[in-house]
C-alpha cells in the first residue's frame, strides 16, 4: 500500500489493486471477527510448524516441545527458531501459551 494510506487509497479514480481490497475488508472488520482470523492463523502456524519441528512426537509431547520452544523464543534465549515462532508470538500478543492450549490446538479438526 502507497505510503497515502486510506486516503490515497479512496482517491477519487484509482483503480483498486488486491491489497488495497484485503486493507479495506480489514479494516472494515468487527474486532471479533479480526481477533478469530489471528487466533485461526496462529493455531494453523501452530499446527504446522509443530509437525514440521516434531513428527516423531505424539500431540501431548509435541504441544509440549511447542510451547518450551515457544517460551525461549519469547524470552529471547532462542537464537535459531523457525520464523514461525515469531509469527505465532506476534499472533498471540507475544503471550506464554501453555502446552495445554497448544494440545487443543493439535487436536481440533480443522
Amino acid at each position: 500500500m502507497p505510503d497515502g494510506g486510506l486516503d490515497d487509497i479512496l482517491r477519487p479514480g484509482r483503480t483498486l489493486t488486491t491489497d488495497d481490497v484485503l486493507t479495506l475488508s480489514e479494516r472494515l472488520e468487527s474486532p471479533s471477527r479480526a481477533r478469530q482470523r489471528r487466533l485461526d492463523e496462529r493455531d494453523r502456524l501452530i499446527r504446522t510448524a509443530a509437525a514440521e519441528l516434531f513428527p516423531d512426537l505424539v500431540k501431548k509431547a509435541r504441544a509440549r516441545a511447542m510451547s518450551r520452544e515457544l517460551d525461549r523464543h519469547l524470552a529471547g534465549f532462542a537464537t535459531d527458531t523457525p520464523e514461525a515462532f515469531e509469527r505465532i508470538a506476534g499472533l498471540n500478543n507475544r503471550q506464554h501459551l501453555g502446552a495445554e492450549s497448544i494440545d487443543k490446538i493439535l487436536r481440533a479438526v480443522r
